[in-house]
């Protein structure tokens, strides 16, 4: 599970205030997600302070402070810390009555459509960001998309293409699983580049919206898997992953090995609450991105370095620490990848197909 989204489940007021910003924009035809992220200010001097450093000191440097901690195992302690300097930055910066001291702060997405009558849709999503209580920002990001198309790796009959991630074993029915996304196969005989790799015997694809439906956290149709499940009992399966991460956060490090990309390394971002892509309302996806935080090269450097997943790469596992699995990649846009966590595959999993899985 992504940290946000463990937050989000345990925290009501989060949740209603979320939701109230869901329904304020619901019928703005260019907010298209809302993202639940870590206040940068706030997380800035999480770092200080735990590196026994004084929080004043987030006001040396120009970009992100040049050490990373708490990353790398899912764990950045969210119990409420009043961190001066983090309020009176979020203060100058959003201003208005807000929870200056949260450690959230709120991204939605708007469609980049240019000129005329989008300039005041785009400013309505302004207005109302200006008004939630938690810093809230509005952002131009391109729609996201699925990432099954030219590719290759794992084939469907009908000729769709996407990348096999890894194997898990159903301990109901001994029977070993090659696990790739629902959008790239639903039915059928799987293919790899040396012939049939099995049947494919469960799968669960997104949810489409129903005509005239805005994607809302309350809209009814929200999907929360997009798996396939292969059967390749008696062929050979070995992992690359040996554990599953429990928890992933903000700024853990992940590698993905996609058909079409090859290895790329990431960084985790946000929690996606509400994003509409594909024809679907999407919900417990989270972001990941070029790594931009610590180290020498400048986060533009990066960004330009490591490209996000491309066509053919849903279904490809994100790896933390070389063997955790910590999600799978159903879809990207120009900046971000879009990825399900490792648990909410096998739980949504073990709870839709009646299967008791864990990795093979």
């Amino acid at each position: 599970m992504h940290l946000l989204h463990q937050a989000l489940d345990g925290d009501g007021q989060l949740r209603d205030i979320i939701g109230g910003l869901s329904r304020r924009i619901a019928e703005n035809p260019l907010k298209h997600a809302i993202v639940l992220d870590l206040n940068p200010f706030w997380l800035a001097c999480y770092r200080l302070s735990e590196a026994g450093l004084a929080e004043g000191l987030i006001d040396t440097f120009s970009g992100p402070v040049p050490f990373s901690l708490g990353a790398g195992g899912g764990y950045i302690d969210l119990s409420r810390r009043d961190f001066k300097r983090s309020a009176e930055l979020t203060n100058r910066f959003f201003g208005g009555e807000r929870d200056w001291h949260s450690p959230y702060f709120l991204r939605i997405f708007a469609l980049p459509t240019p000129g005329g009558e989008s300039t005041g849709l785009r400013q309505q999503l302004v207005n109302v960001a200006r008004e939630v209580p938690l810093a809230t920002i509005v952002e131009t990001q391109e729609p996201a998309r699925l990432l099954a198309a030219p590719g290759d790796r794992v084939t469907s009959s009908s000729g769709v293409l996407g990348t096999l991630g890894g194997f898990l074993l159903d301990t109901n029915s001994s029977t070993t699983f090659a696990v790739t996304c629902g959008h790239v196969i639903s039915a059928g005989t799987a293919s790899v580049a040396t012939g049939s790799l099995g049947s494919c015997v469960h799968a669960k694809t997104p949810v489409p919206l129903p005509p005239g439906t805005a994607c809302t956290s309350s809209c009814g149709a929200m999907t929360e898997l997009d798996v396939a499940l292969i059967d390749v009992s008696g062929s050979s399966a070995t992992n690359v992953a040996k554990n599953i991460a429990a928890i992933v956060a903000p700024t853990d490090i992940v590698d993905m090995n996609g058909a079409t990309s090859g290895h790329r390394t990431y960084e985790v971002g946000g929690a996606v609450v509400e994003h509409s892509i594909g024809g679907a309302c999407w919900d417990r996806l989270y972001l990941f991105h070029a790594p931009v935080t610590g180290g020498v090269l400048h986060p533009a450097l990066k960004v330009a370095m490591t490209p996000p997943p491309d066509d053919g790469d849903s279904g490809s596992w994100l790896l933390r620490n070389a063997d955790e699995w910590a999600g799978m990649v159903v879809a990207g846009n120009a900046l971000h990848g879009y990825a399900l966590a490792s648990t909410t595959v096998i739980k949504q999993s073990d709870g839709l197909f009646g299967t008791q899985l864990k990795l093979a």
